[in-house]
């Protein structure tokens, strides 16, 4: 059944990057390269290295780190479409209920 939709190069790529998102957003639970937020003026805006795999930003920050904690606010937009579709739901039946 999973072949169906596996075979649609669009749902394969965006399942990936679901995937990659979710995946990125744990891990940073328990580990991030450096502290997303410590500066480090004398290695700003570094091109992507080993010892920073995305590179550095102008204050210094790590972009990897970053991007791990900022993807656990790409996964609370799921939950907050979660929490605002009763309402929705609810605005919907008040609506149709007043109609004459």
């Amino acid at each position: 059944m999973m072949k169906k939709y596996f075979s649609n190069l669009n749902f394969s790529l965006g399942f990936a990057l679901s995937f990659v998102v979710i995946a990125m957003a744990l891990v940073s639970f328990v580990w991030t390269p450096y502290k997303p937020n410590a500066m480090n003026t004398r290695h700003r805006l570094e091109a992507p290295f080993i010892s920073h795999p995305l590179g550095t930003d102008q204050y210094g920050r790590d972009i990897l780190s970053g991007v791990m904690v900022d993807a656990v606010n790409s996964i609370m937009r799921f939950s907050d479409l979660l929490f605002g579709f009763p309402s929705v739901l609810t605005a919907i039946l008040i609506t149709s209920i007043l109609e004459p």
